[in-house]
């Protein structure tokens, strides 16, 4: 898996969920935009290629209003001049199939979660149901952080950086 292959499989996840919420998107070369706000943490841009016309993407998305965000899946963009913030970096990760854990890892019983990244707790048991469900086909996503290293404790590779950008 590569990284151009991670972005193109993101920004069809990213345009199937605004076709459910009735919007329609768009995909060129360079980038999938939608026009109009994406829904809740989905980004109004993926870009689909390294060093992205950038004047081109931001004429695609709804940049007037606060909010806008792009995911920049090469993490090569420079989005400030254009009133963007980075929100966030992180690592395309890919799983193969029946790749195995990096350190033998078990269950642990957490009472009362006080954080996103105790999430890492259930890879085990997401990664068995997804292997069963979809048998053969690899996983594949991005994280940060502390969560980043649980992925990369179950068996991910990381593939190449990415930044999400947000308009103010």
């Amino acid at each position: 898996m590569t990284p151009l292959q991670a972005a193109r499989n993101n920004a069809e996840w990213c345009a199937a969920m605004t076709r459910s919420h009735g919007q329609k998107s768009h995909f060129s070369s360079q980038a999938w935009t939608v026009s109009s706000r994406a829904p809740l943490y989905y980004p109004d841009a993926v870009t689909l290629a390294p060093n992205a016309d950038v004047t081109a993407l931001l004429k695609q998305i709804d940049t007037k209003t606060p909010g806008a965000s792009v995911k920049d899946s090469f993490a090569d963009l420079d989005l400030t001049p254009a009133g963007f913030q980075i929100l966030f970096e992180a690592q395309w990760i890919h799983r193969s199939p029946g790749a195995a854990p990096k350190s033998n890892l078990a269950w642990t019983r957490v009472d009362t979660p006080t954080s996103l990244h105790e999430w890492a707790l259930a890879w085990p048991f997401v990664l068995d149901a997804t292997h069963q469900l979809f048998p053969g086909h690899p996983v594949l996503g991005y994280e940060h952080g502390d969560d980043l290293t649980a992925a990369l404790n179950h068996g991910f590779e990381p593939i190449g950086p990415l930044r999400v950008w947000l308009h103010h």
